[in-house]
Formats: C-alpha cells, structure tokens, sequence
C-alpha cells in the first residue's frame, strides 16, 4: 500500500515509492490518499503506466475527516476510468485478487 505524503511533489513521490519495484511489473497498486493532497487522475497515472506497462487497476481509498470514500481506476483500451466501490482492504485484494472488484 502507498500512503500519499501531501509534502512530496506527486512525480517525486511517485518515483520514490515505486523504485523498489522498478524490475517489477506492476499489473495494480493499493494507494491511500488524503483529501487534501492533489487528486490522482488520468494524467498520474498515465505517468505511473510509463514506468509499468502492465499497470491497468490502481485500487484507492480516500481519507476523509470522520470515513473513507472507496474507488478504483481501470484501464479501459487506452482509457483511464475511475468508479466507487464498496469498502475494501489490502488483503482483501490479496486474497481474492484484483479481479474480485
């Protein structure tokens, strides 16, 4: 899971948190982001595609004040697209796959 540092520049941060997966072809990742922080949209992960060509399911929660709000970007043909879904967590992914969503 990445945790998204509102600090960080969003390419600086994304760069740092993926190195150690740079041999790796990431195919989904499992971020949690404040609402404060920059969005994540198409032009992000465009860019996080860049570096891994398989990457088409980013699985996101939301920190809001008092909830979380839950939703996952797909890639369609070329196409980013982002839908709300149910509450999930990292081991949910694990244990039923990132096509359980």
């Amino acid at each position: 899971m990445i945790i998204y540092d509102t600090d960080a520049s969003q390419s600086d941060l994304m760069e740092s948190c993926l190195a150690p997966y740079a041999t790796a072809q990431l195919t989904s990742i499992d971020i949690e982001v404040d609402e404060q922080g920059p969005p994540w949209n198409a032009g992000v992960l465009s860019y996080l595609r860049g570096f891994h060509q398989n990457l088409s399911k980013v699985f996101v929660r939301k920190v809001l004040e008092e909830s979380y709000e839950y939703y996952i970007w797909e890639l369609r043909g070329k196409r980013w697209e982002v839908r709300a879904v149910l509450p999930f967590s990292s081991w949910g992914i694990i244990r039923h796959g990132s096509d359980w969503f």
